[in-house]
């Protein structure tokens, strides 16, 4: 215990000033919260004493802290108190943190009254501190622990004035009122809940039925399944307008009917719509048949739907984008003269959506041969002020390369481009895909909100530390603060908002931020184990889910690599690392090496990078008919003409990872750490 007080004994005897002292200290502190982060308490509070008996202040504040919240831990409230209560006037960065802790140890050792005062200076001092939220929902519980329902209730009124959005408390509130006889008014509240649809909407129609709820209307019903439908949940939302329809006025009946078929349809159940929609007309209803019917592969009716459409409602929002899909198949289905005829005729009837036209005949035409026509169009499209111009000109020099022409100079243009295009172009010219990369050194800002983040951080707390960070984000006020705060997240492991702040900038000072290294040694391990090329792994998961291992899709895609719980399950799959339920995806190492070895399976079967990614994201079987419908030439072909504009752009995201990750690699540039 007196190790440190014995070192600077003879620091101060010696007349040295070591900067081993300093170290040590750091170090023990660090040793320090390591121990409490792994619940090793005894072995922090040696490690924190030994820290204060050498009276040094630069760690008195911070050390007294975590000795408080040790305390607060063990449940020793007295020794919490007093630790809290001496770090309070040298801990002013975090002097929020320290009340709140206060707060804690008063209300778990039920000294209400000194709870009250903590949480009074609390928010008297610190009214925007993000721990008063869950401060006053600690306050009403306890008032609710100890049966003092009217204060519980008050203070809930007062805490939903501040924070609306709070569906627990309102529930909370709500369950009070009718417990204390506001019986009429706790009903409306639990039918307001229900009628938004949000996650506690069925424990709310409980509630409501419980205290005498009267029927819903159909207006009602109809507003809870749109509120469902917003949130993407179709087949909830669906069974709210099937119990609005037969209590609907004929007025009201229409919508009600259109809005079943697009859930329908979002369930992919497109005979469901057709069935919805007999006997129905107009613009809605034929968009609808006709989506549902081109799903289906029924052509022919397809087909006809559109034209009825053309025919009888030509002023439709949705007919320029169905008869677009409509040319787009003839010309898969090797009717290209049809299909531009078709397009032809389109330029001129919808002169807004010249340019997509212009681009789909240039396409027909390329895939065709034709490669004079494409190249006719992909000038015309290259001379105007678009944010497609790269696609054009790489398409440009790709059909002057068939006419035997020099392509080199469009090429070597492109190339200093750095996106997918100019990437592609490097390749077009014999080169690999190169970035320019500048390793500036980081120059973190000053002031109150950095030092608290900065502090949080030191003191192992990195949950908070990334919430104070995100509160930062609405106040960048310069490059250096937006660089500042990009590499702190990723320092703090929240690579998903360290990448979207990097790619606000063009900057490519933020490179090492916008495309992080992490979760190295699983992704090494599980591309020598299946022969995936790590830095494609990288980049898929860079794209799935922006190293978040705790990510999850709408479509119930799970982890790093956003894998479906089914998928993970499949035998051949997870043979070597079996899965008993969804929760196992969420762990990192894991999911890497089950969505390694799907992406492996995948990677055998279409041999080809490109195409593989493609299957990963929209299935192996959609693929393979992709691929019987298509005669591409090259993978550039295959990659542009990818129906599913998702999958497309997905396709190109990871590719355009993979190259940088390669070029990172190549120049000695990977960052080691960012390395998780």
């Amino acid at each position: 215990m007196r190790r440190l007080s014995i070192i600077l004994c003879i620091c101060v005897f010696m007349h040295v000033s070591l900067p081993a002292f300093a170290d040590y200290k750091e170090d023990l502190f660090k040793k320090a919260v390591d121990d409490f982060s792994k619940g090793q308490n005894g072995a922090a509070e040696m490690s924190l004493k030994e820290i204060l008996s050498c009276g040094d202040k630069t760690y008195k504040g911070r050390t007294l802290y975590l000795l408080g919240l040790i305390y607060l831990n063990a449940e020793r409230f007295k020794d919490a108190e007093e630790s809290l209560l001496k770090a309070y006037p040298d801990y002013s960065v975090l002097g929020d943190y320290v009340l709140k802790a206060l707060f804690d140890a008063y209300l778990k050792d039920d000294r209400w009254e000194e709870a009250v005062k903590a949480l009074k200076r609390l928010k008297g001092s610190y009214p925007d501190s993000l721990l008063l939220k869950d401060a006053r929902l600690k306050e009403i519980n306890y008032l609710l622990s100890k049966s003092r329902l009217e204060d519980a209730k008050n203070s809930l009124s007062s805490y939903i004035k501040s924070y609306p959005s709070d569906r627990n408390a309102r529930f909370m509130l709500a369950k009070l009122m009718g417990e204390t006889g506001e019986k009429t008014k706790a009903a409306e509240m639990f039918k307001d809940l229900y009628l938004e649809g949000g996650p506690l909407y069925k424990d709310a129609l409980k509630e409501y039925r419980s205290l005498g709820g009267g029927d819903l209307g159909a207006g009602e019903l109809y507003i809870l399944g749109d509120n469902l439908l917003d949130r993407g949940d179709a087949v909830s939302a669906e069974n709210a307008y099937m119990k609005a329809l037969p209590l609907a006025e004929p007025s009201l009946k229409r919508s009600i009917t259109l809005s079943i078929a697009q859930c329908r349809l979002k369930e992919r159940r497109y005979h469901g719509v057709l069935d919805c929609l007999r006997g129905l007309d107009g613009p809605n209803v034929l968009s609808l048949k006709a989506k549902a019917l081109y799903r289906l592969k029924d052509r022919d009716r397809f087909y006809k739907t559109v034209l009825s459409i053309k025919r009888d409602y030509a002023d439709s929002p949705y007919l320029p984008g169905l008869m677009l899909l409509m040319a787009n198949d003839m010309r898969r289905s090797n009717k290209t003269e049809e299909a531009a005829s078709m397009l032809e005729d389109m330029v001129k009837e919808f002169p807004s959506k010249k340019e997509t036209l212009l681009w789909s005949l240039a396409w027909l035409y390329y895939l065709d041969g034709n490669y004079k026509e494409a190249y006719g169009y992909l000038s015309r499209l290259s001379a105007m002020d678009t944010q497609h111009l790269n696609r054009y000109r790489y398409w440009q020099a790709r059909s002057l390369e068939h006419m035997n022409g020099d392509a080199r100079p469009i090429y070597r243009s492109l190339s200093k481009e750095e996106d997918f295009y100019g990437s592609m172009a490097m390749q077009r010219l014999g080169q690999k895909p190169h970035y320019r990369f500048i390793d500036t050194a980081i120059s973190l800002p000053k002031g109150l909100a950095f030092e608290r983040v900065y502090e949080l951080k030191f003191i192992g707390m990195k949950d908070y530390a990334k919430k104070e960070l995100a509160r930062l984000i609405t106040r960048i006020k310069s490059q250096d603060e937006l660089t500042a705060i990009a590499y702190l997240f990723n320092q703090l492991g929240d690579y998903r908002r360290g990448i979207y702040l990097a790619k606000k900038t063009e900057a490519n000072d933020l490179f090492f931020f916008t495309y992080p290294v992490c979760y190295w040694q699983s992704i090494a391990s599980a591309s020598e184990r299946t022969g995936v090329d790590p830095y494609l792994i990288l980049a898929i998961i860079r794209e799935e889910s922006r190293f978040d291992s705790h990510a999850v899709s709408g479509a119930g895609a799970v982890g790093l690599m956003q894998l479906m719980p089914a998928t993970a399950k499949r035998t051949g799959i997870s043979d070597s690392v079996p899965v008993k339920d969804r929760d196992d995806l969420f762990n990192s190492e894991k999911n890497i090496i089950l969505g390694v070895d799907y992406f492996s399976l995948i990677l055998k079967e279409f041999k080809e990078i490109p195409i593989s990614i493609a299957a990963y994201n929209a299935g192996r079987a959609t693929v393979r008919e992709w691929l019987s419908h298509g005669n591409y030439k090259e993978m550039d072909e295959f990659m542009e003409d990818i129906p599913y504009g998702e999958t497309k752009a997905y396709v190109k995201r990871v590719l355009e990872s993979y190259w940088r990750y390669k070029d990172m690699a190549d120049y000695g540039n990977f960052k080691p750490n960012l390395v998780k």
